[in-house]
């Protein structure tokens, strides 16, 4: 269904070491809120002209963080190097250029998560977090405490249901939106139709 998120861009972000190929979650939910209209940005899935520049792809990848993990005894770091900063510069300029995103933060050890959460709160972009090991994060939950959501669960959420239920919810102009960051999102899709 068409609605409001018509025509808006999110961005998936999570943590992508240390969780298998990071991809699962990300795919299994994209049809979803490709049928709202949306363009999700998936730093997984590159678009044709990036692979075709892109130094990394996906088995060189993984055994680049098979030899991080290892300890890099006798590892090539100026190739991990150049690897890790393609995949970081990747996610900032995602979470730069998408309107909304949403962010699967498993109780894990994760770096370039939490610099893409603070790009995007630092921008004013909605931002909706789905915690499936529940919220743990103080720094998290601080951060978004000065949100412009009247409650935390409209933006905190223990499973994808939850959360797909919420957006489908916004999606249909079911709950208010008195997000000034949400007021920002629907003024460029009312000022571009």
């Amino acid at each position: 269904m068409k609605g409001i998120l018509n025509g808006t861009s999110v961005y998936l972000s999570g943590p992508i070491e240390n969780v298998g190929d990071g991809s699962d979650w990300r795919s299994a939910i994209s049809p979803h809120l490709q049928e709202m209209g949306v363009k999700v940005m998936n730093p997984l899935e590159k678009p044709a002209w990036l692979r075709r520049a892109s130094k990394v792809d996906g088995p060189k990848q993984a055994e680049q963080r098979k030899i991080l993990l290892q300890g890099c005894p006798e590892g090539n770091y100026d190739e991990i190097y150049q690897t890790q900063k393609e995949i970081r510069d990747m996610g900032i300029r995602l979470a730069y250029a998408s309107d909304w995103m949403i962010c699967r933060l498993p109780r894990q050890e994760t770096v370039g998560t939490y610099e893409e959460i603070k790009i995007a709160k630092e921008c004013g972009k909605p931002c909706f977090f789905w915690c499936p090991d529940g919220l743990f994060s103080m720094w998290l939950f601080a951060m978004f405490a000065t949100s412009e959501s009247d409650s935390w669960r409209d933006i905190f959420f223990d499973d994808w249901e939850s959360l797909h239920d919420y957006l489908k919810k916004i999606n249909a102009c079911e709950v208010p939106i008195n997000s000034m960051e949400w007021i920002f999102v629907t003024y460029f899709l009312e000022a571009n139709q």
